[in-house]
């Protein structure tokens, strides 16, 4: 009548830094590692005036003051992640870390982490135009964008140039503005 009785037997646990060392590593998402990706404050904002010093000048593209009080709300509020606004940080980053490269004379040392983190600000700009699905899905920042990371590369590609062209033109972009409102 009575149900048979149960031994329970009791199981040690391992310690804690068994579970931890046997745990599965840590997996970032891309968003992560964008964010990762971002210099510190201080050297964003170096980056920033460095580019509308060099850059800005020659290819005019962006809005640079809707841009700057974007940058200044970004860095006082990182827990809104933009990808959008870090479309356009990015290759603003990648160009102007590569001016900086070109102005000064650096020791060795100094240009293999300039080169790396060059090339880290180009991958990550293409690895956040990737994650918005660019040329898929655009809008006018990520074009400019697009065309800021184009007109700064050494060998840019012609076909993502003509891509570039073939988006603008759908978007009306070709049309003289003196004209067109007639």
């Amino acid at each position: 009548q009575y149900p048979q009785q149960i031994q329970l037997q009791q199981h040690s646990a391992p310690p804690v830094q068994q579970q931890l060392q046997q745990a599965e590593p840590l997996v970032l998402t891309k968003e992560d590692e964008i964010i990762q990706a971002l210099p510190t404050r201080q050297r964003s904002y170096g980056l920033v005036k460095r580019y509308i010093s060099t850059i800005h000048p020659i290819i005019p593209i962006i809005d640079i003051n809707e841009f700057l009080a974007e940058h200044d709300q970004f860095w006082n509020d990182r827990h809104e992640n933009k990808f959008e606004f870090l479309g356009c940080l990015f290759p603003i980053l990648y160009a102007a870390s590569k001016a900086e490269c070109f102005e000064f004379s650096y020791d060795e040392i100094t240009k293999y982490e300039l080169s790396n983190e060059i090339h880290k600000y180009l991958r990550v700009a293409r690895e956040v135009l990737t994650l918005i699905n660019f040329p898929l899905k655009y809008s006018l920042r990520i074009l400019q964008s697009a065309v800021i990371l184009q007109s700064t590369l050494e060998n840019p590609s012609i076909t993502d140039i003509s891509i570039l062209v073939r988006i603008a033109q759908s978007i009306r972009l070709h049309r003289d503005p003196a004209t067109f409102h007639n």
